[in-house]
């Protein structure tokens, strides 16, 4: 089995410091919503830089996989409304703050 890797960064418009103890998530998904890799780690501050290991022959037949990701702090959540399209080195995924 081969594993694919797949960089990138989740970012906020907001400048505001993120608190400890802040959890992003990130997933790549397919066009028929199945889940092919997924992470969660804490975040210290915004970009933050993720790696996502996928087995490179599901990645080859997966249709036109893309990021989702959440971004869950003390002072509120951010999250993709829309899928974000993979890059070929590095994706930067710009969360949007949720309405509480």
């Amino acid at each position: 089995m081969s594993i694919s890797t797949l960089s990138g960064s989740v970012t906020i418009r907001e400048r505001i410091a993120i608190p400890d103890g802040s959890i992003a998530t990130v997933k790549l998904v397919a066009s028929d919503g199945e889940v092919l890799a997924a992470t969660a780690f804490e975040v210290e501050g915004v970009p933050a830089e993720f790696d996502l290991y996928v087995d490179s022959e599901i990645l080859k037949t997966a249709k036109k996989p893309q990021f989702w990701a959440m971004l869950r702090t003390d002072v509120g959540s951010w999250g993709t409304f829309e899928l974000v399209s993979t890059e070929r080195n590095s994706t930067e995924v710009l969360l949007t703050r949720i309405p509480e």
